[in-house]
């Protein structure tokens, strides 16, 4: 990226976000181009005070100046905030609801383990919720709450609605085709396990609303982390460009050590299928993935 291009970038951010935005202004341009070539399906927005309109306003003005190709959405959920690609997170959500492989971790007792089939069964719903919220799927298309849809079919549901979402009521429409959309879901569901897989996670902590809560705590974990370089093209001046070829965190999660072997294998085809998103990405490459032993000392969901 060249160094006018860096400075549309920062000068944007400043203009919707505030001087605040100088904080972030290296890496945010980095996760949202990620997000806008489906390396990742969304970023939970944690980098400074916006409204949901804010952001609609900062993905418009990304989009006229060419920055960002997709027509990214503003998701809402409570009092949480995500980007969106809406193509790449259904894919993802959609995913979960095929896999072979358990994806939510127990940890309501001291012994994390792997989380029930009742329970994957159950967030199974809340992800169909998910995609008729978002306008992606509707029950005429097949998709019920036991989510008994073959896997197939329901991919062809995706791939042509995705194309043209439905707007549900709270869809408000921005410049180029960005949207805002609110997504409720049941007092139960458990937010933090739902944001996992919203944010792409292939293992997603759950525990039960009636227990003590996490016991994460002192837990013996493996972090994983997937990086990848940003292709950095300076101009012909030499000029800086946003970033030097440097490495860019794009997903970072833990399992419990006890159950690394027992979930690597959905961890690797999740990797597999995340690395061949960077090949075909035109900003990024060199994607990596690192398994290192850590211990919990503080629980932060």
């Amino acid at each position: 990226m060249s160094l006018e291009n860096s400075n549309e970038w920062r000068k944007i951010l400043s203009q919707t976000l505030g001087k605040e935005s100088d904080d972030f202004d290296d890496e945010l341009p980095l996760l949202l181009m990620a997000v806008d070539q489906s390396v990742k399906p969304s970023i939970l927005w944690d980098f400074s005070p916006a409204s949901a309109k804010d952001l609609l306003t900062l993905l418009n003005a990304l989009r006229s100046k060419s920055l960002i190709k997709t027509a990214l959405t503003v998701v809402v959920i409570e009092d949480d905030l995500f980007i969106v690609n809406l193509d790449a997170l259904t894919r993802m959500l959609v995913s979960y609801i095929s896999s072979e492989y358990s994806w939510l971790i127990d940890i309501s007792k001291k012994d994390a383990r792997i989380a029930a089939l009742s329970i994957h069964q159950l967030y199974k719903s809340y992800i169909c919720t998910i995609l008729q919220q978002l306008g992606i799927v509707t029950p005429s298309k097949g998709l019920d709450s036991s989510c008994t849809s073959d896997y197939q079919e329901l991919l062809g549901s995706v791939s042509s609605a995705s194309s043209n979402p439905q707007k549900n009521e709270s869809t408000v429409l921005g410049n180029n085709n960005c949207q805002l959309l609110t997504i409720n879901l049941p007092e139960v569901a458990n937010l933090s396990s739902i944001f996992g897989c919203l944010l792409g996670y292939p293992q997603v902590y759950w525990w039960d609303s009636q227990s003590d809560g996490t016991t994460l705590s002192g837990m013996p974990l493996k972090m994983y982390k997937f990086t990848a370089h940003y292709q950095a093209h300076g101009d012909r001046t030499g000029n800086e460009p946003l970033a030097e070829d440097n490495s860019q965190e794009m997903f970072s999660f833990s399992v419990p050590e006890p159950l690394e072997a027992e979930l690597r294998p959905s961890v690797v085809q999740w990797a597999n299928v995340v690395n061949t998103r960077v090949e075909q990405a035109g900003n990024f490459t060199q994607a990596k993935c690192n398994c290192d032993p850590v211990l919990c000392l503080q629980v932060s969901l």
